[in-house]
């Protein structure tokens, strides 16, 4: 054998050991990362996740634990309407929902929520004229728009289960911003983020960095995953009402 052919020979032989060493990575299935929770148990049990859904449910998210007392919801439904490529406008809204997963009546804010009950709270600056010049926190006005509107069907929402402890802290800071509206800084999507974040410590998965309109919390969530789509889970239990002070005063809504 001459000198050329066994050099072909050598790189024939050469090609045949890559491609069998090769061959197993070629055919292998590639592994499939798991998608962090989208419901809560307690959020199954109570039947607002549909049927399909709750029987995909993982293990870990049929769990209940004792100590948990309420699953607080973040809703974010940008509402982006564009003039042009330079000029858009965010029109969407972000709020907060929570549902009474104890035995025994639970405090939101300033608001007392029955077991098995479900309420919205989002900071409004247009319901003037429904609620006495009233800016600030509203209670059930998005339960309601959800249930009579439909409105929140392209939403993106998270949840969280919250301790007794954790409720607290919650209504504290519910309580602290219960008054007061203004278009940049205090409005439905930083009222919204800065409570759900108030537990939460700023590398926790679920955090959400940048909560200055609603636009910016559902795009945040992309990158957190497990969110929900949709309204489904939202229930209209309760009359519509805001606080002054203490004071619970009960007002219609502008739809």
């Amino acid at each position: 054998m001459n000198k050329r052919a066994k050099k072909i020979l050598f790189l024939l032989f050469t090609a045949v050991f890559c491609f069998t060493i090769a061959l197993p990575s070629i055919f292998a299935v590639p592994s499939q990362s798991v998608s962090p929770e989208v419901f809560s148990a307690y959020e199954i049990e109570a039947g607002l996740v549909p049927e399909t859904s709750a029987n995909q449910a993982t293990d870990g998210e049929k769990t209940t634990n004792s100590d948990i007392v309420c699953v607080m919801r973040i809703y974010s439904d940008p509402g982006i309407v564009s003039f042009s490529p330079q000029l858009s406008m965010d029109f969407g809204h972000s709020f907060l929902t929570f549902l009474n997963v104890s035995s025994s009546d639970i405090t939101v804010g300033r608001h007392t929520v029955a077991p098995n009950q479900m309420i919205s709270v989002g900071k409004f600056g247009n319901l003037t004229d429904y609620a006495g010049g009233f800016k600030g926190v509203f209670y059930n006005i998005e339960s309601h728009r959800s249930q009579a509107l439909g409105w929140y069907a392209t939403g993106r929402s998270l949840f969280m289960d919250l301790t007794a402890s954790e409720l607290n802290t919650i209504s504290d800071c519910i309580k602290q911003m219960q008054s007061g509206y203004i278009e940049v800084g205090n409005n439905c999507a930083t009222f919204a983020g800065l409570v759900w974040n108030s537990i939460l410590p700023s590398d926790h998965a679920k955090y959400i960095d940048h909560v200055g309109t609603p636009s910016l919390i559902y795009q945040d969530m992309e990158g957190i995953g497990g969110y929900y789509t949709g309204n489904g889970l939202i229930q209209a239990e309760d009359a519509r009402c805001f606080y002054t002070g203490s004071v619970r005063v009960i007002c219609e809504d502008k739809y």
